[in-house]
């Protein structure tokens, strides 16, 4: 059985500009070095050259390569792809690797890898690194469950999941159009899953695209929001434009904070991130930004 899963969602490369961008992901992850892997393709039946491009980088992979399955057939968008992917899969652990992203070094999943066969773990996250469209980097090293309340804490190239919680969680919501991953990652810190932190960049993230529009984010993040704290608090009688410039201004209401801190249910990662927004929200009370 294969480690690690790696699953890449595919969908007109040649039309949206991402032909280039695939085939360095793609180079990546075929160049990394001393871990056993996978490599799962799912396309939504592109129809621009996408399907011979990716079976033409197939085609060259040495014979001794990791193997790979390359499927193309009409799907609902990026998430019902990753589902997709996650439910054929052969490895323990899953990794996203999107058409635009790439593994930061050959050992990458190699670091993930010794992590995850020492055990105990439901997620093993390394850092990340963004690259802007001038060609600029920034190493993102603070990355932790509890920053949930606040933003989507992990680079999701940089994450490895285990597979059967993945499964167990019934995977990605495909209601949500651009942040079902932020959903995803609420669902699992809130179930009490364990994650191992990894000081070693992993994925590049190639910012830009759908997720970079602020206000697209805030908008299904209120909506996640809404549903995934409704179990702990009522909110039903606040406005979806309140929560929205809560997140807009990253400071919320303490009495929602301590009403989900209290509960017994509330895991201890989500107890963490209550504390940490709530420190987060005070400081920005006594110092307020210039452009709040």
């Amino acid at each position: 059985m294969a480690l690690i899963s790696v699953i890449s969602p595919t969908y007109q490369l040649i039309d949206t500009g991402r032909r280039e961008f695939f085939a360095q992901a793609f180079a990546s992850l075929h160049g990394q070095k001393n871990c056993e892997f996978e490599h799962i393709i799912v396309d939504g039946a592109s129809t621009d050259g996408t399907v011979q491009h990716i079976n033409k980088l197939i085609e060259d992979l040495p014979l001794d390569a990791a193997p790979v399955r390359f499927i193309s057939e009409p799907d609902s968008g990026l998430y019902d792809a990753m589902n997709k992917g996650a439910a054929i899969a052969k490895g323990d652990y899953l990794v996203f690797l999107m058409s635009d992203d790439y593994f930061n070094t050959p050992d990458a999943l190699a670091a993930l890898g010794a992590e995850i066969r020492k055990g105990g773990h439901d997620y093993i996250y390394g850092r990340q690194i963004s690259l802007d469209e001038a060609g600029n980097t920034h190493l993102w090293k603070n990355m932790s469950p509890t920053l949930i309340l606040n933003q989507m804490p992990f680079g999701h190239t940089s994450i490895a999941f285990r597979r059967d919680m993945l499964i167990a969680l019934k995977g990605y919501d495909t209601h949500y159009n651009i942040c079902a991953d932020y959903d995803f990652v609420f669902r699992m810190i809130g179930a009490g899953y364990r994650g191992k932190h990894l000081k070693y960049p992993i994925g590049v993230f190639r910012a830009g695209g759908v997720s970079g529009d602020l206000e697209q984010v805030r908008f299904e993040h209120m909506k996640i929001w809404r549903t995934r704290l409704a179990d702990y608090v009522d909110m039903a009688d606040i406005s979806d434009n309140k929560v929205l410039n809560w997140l807009r201004r990253g400071q919320f209401p303490l009495w929602l904070l301590w009403s989900v801190f209290r509960q017994s249910k509330t895991s201890g990662d989500l107890k963490k991130a209550c504390i940490h927004a709530a420190f987060k929200s005070l400081r920005r009370i006594a110092k307020p930004r210039k452009n709040s």
